[in-house]
């Protein structure tokens, strides 16, 4: 099972539950986590299965999620059916943003390798993304060229991650927590667009920064 990650998500039959606080759980003294060691800081070569109902997984370029209400899921699962609602396949800037997004949650990115898997550094591909998170000190890079998250960035690593989602792919998670009634309404709206030559028309993101926006060269 070594290129599979396991996820829980909000039923009871889960086979495996990772709260938040564990999911992060860092210790300075180490060089990687428990979590690092089950590999969750792989960055696109492994699998992401859930369990559970609202869960979320992804598998090679495809991200997919599992049935959000109670009775349905059951049923599926009674009926021998995989409970997934629904899936899609992921474009580049996707790929990107979730590679970026795994790996701050664990040993952090290295700008190297990751100028070498996609072409581009990432200064020149996310460079408003990385002024935001620097000047609010949620990221620090270090002397080998890792980009990691602060303290206060493992806080607010959620707030963090929705700067590297596409505006798909937050519209399909603005939809999804639609469709759970005790979710509140998502307070955001991302507006992005990004090329390889470096501009950027930057998002709006009320959630976890304030307004930010104008075109960034």
């Amino acid at each position: 099972m070594d290129n599979h990650a396991f996820y829980g998500g909000a039923h009871p039959h889960r086979a495996w539950l990772s709260s938040r606080a564990d999911f992060l759980w860092t210790k300075a003294s180490q060089s990687h986590s428990f979590r690092q060691s089950c590999k969750y800081d792989s960055w696109n070569d492994n699998n992401l299965v859930p369990f559970g109902v609202s869960g979320f997984g992804s598998m090679s370029q495809r991200q997919f999620y599992i049935e959000a209400d109670f009775d349905r899921y059951l049923t599926r699962v009674e009926a021998g059916d995989k409970p997934i609602w629904k899936g899609v396949a992921l474009l580049e800037d996707d790929l990107m943003g979730r590679t970026v997004m795994f790996a701050l949650r664990s040993s952090g990115v290295l700008l190297s390798r990751f100028a070498r898997e996609f072409g581009v550094p990432f200064e020149k591909y996310f460079p408003r993304e990385l002024e935001i998170l620097k000047e609010t000190d949620l990221v620090f890079i270090s002397n080998d060229g890792v980009l990691s998250l602060t303290s206060a960035g493992i806080i607010n690593s959620g707030a963090v991650s929705l700067l590297f989602f596409s505006d798909q792919v937050l519209d399909r998670v603005a939809y999804n927590d639609s469709r759970i009634g005790t979710r509140r309404p998502t307070s955001w709206k991302s507006t992005i667009t990004r090329q390889r030559d470096g501009t950027a028309q930057v998002r709006k993101c009320k959630l976890c920064f304030g307004e930010v926006g104008g075109p960034r060269q």
